[in-house]
């Protein structure tokens, strides 16, 4: 699309927009979007229906296992962390020995 509009001028208009639909392509648009379950399926992190969105356990139990899965996630990022600064420290070797 070429735009001929210029900031600043106050003659000049925007382009015009394309024509809608006519109500049949409309209606053939319509057939031809797959229905809403292939739509999640399609989609592979979207949540599946049959989930609620709102909680269903108690505050309680929640927060217990948010706490023991934010152990778990500190864990692991530790870990990753030391395995990437060795990964480092090996590559800054081996940069030196070469002569880089």
């Amino acid at each position: 699309l070429a735009f001929s509009f210029t900031f600043g001028d106050p003659t000049a208009t925007a382009p015009a927009t394309t024509a809608e639909a006519p109500p049949a392509a409309a209606a053939d648009l319509a057939a031809a979007a797959p229905p809403a379950a292939a739509a999640s399926e399609a989609i592979p992190w979207a949540a599946a229906e049959e989930e609620p969105f709102m909680r269903t356990a108690p505050a309680e139990e929640l927060l217990r296992n948010w706490r023991r899965g934010r152990s778990e996630a500190r864990q692991a990022y530790k870990k990753q962390h030391q395995d990437a600064v060795r990964q480092r420290r090996k590559q800054r070797a081996s940069a030196k020995r070469s002569g880089a």
